[in-house]
């Protein structure tokens, strides 16, 4: 039960994050979530900050210990609303789950988020409402990754025919993304 409820609010956390480098150089204003597991003493920490990770503002911190014997409800139910919040506020203009940020250098930076070296963005797809980017080579695997619930294990094994791949491509990113590059 309480992996379950860790696991909801690592999910959380990843939905207002997304899987790349979330600094305000990078994303402006855009919370930006952190979590740590500490596993020798069974603590669960989250760093959120609201205006994105640079701010002046200090994060909000949750602590919440992993053992079932010294598991807080509330401390739980208060890292959860605060998320879910955050999850609102960021995606509030779609009924879309978030899609998740470019990486750093998709956005043109060399680094993650030290803003040095600038360059040009590869070829493939930006999301208007977010500025997400997914790369050409990247663009399959993101589609299919995002038309299932939960990722079947082997989906990543079958071979897929070359017309079934344009068509996904094609029919994934038809909507809110523009072609870049």
């Amino acid at each position: 039960m309480t992996e379950r409820k860790i696991r909801k609010l690592i999910d959380l956390c990843i939905k207002i994050n997304g899987m790349s480098s979330r600094c305000r150089e990078l994303t402006g204003d855009l919370p930006a979530v952190m979590f740590y597991f500490y596993g020798h003493v069974g603590l669960f920490e989250i760093h959120a900050y609201r205006r994105g990770y640079g701010s002046d503002e200090e994060p909000e911190w949750f602590s919440i210990h992993t053992e079932p014997e010294r598991f807080e409800k509330r401390e739980y139910r208060r890292a959860l609303g605060f998320l879910l919040e955050l999850k609102r506020a960021v995606w509030k203009e779609s009924e879309a789950e978030p899609i998740e940020n470019g990486s750093a250098r998709e956005w043109g930076f060399a680094g993650s988020c030290d803003g040095n070296g600038e360059g040009p963005r590869e070829s493939g797809w930006a999301e208007i409402r977010t500025g997400t980017f997914v790369s050409d080579e990247d663009a399959f695997d993101y589609a299919l990754e995002n038309c299932f619930e939960t990722v079947p294990a082997g989906v990543r094994l079958l071979k897929w025919t070359r017309e079934f791949r344009e068509m996904l491509v094609g029919w994934f990113y038809s909507g809110n993304w523009v072609k870049e590059g």
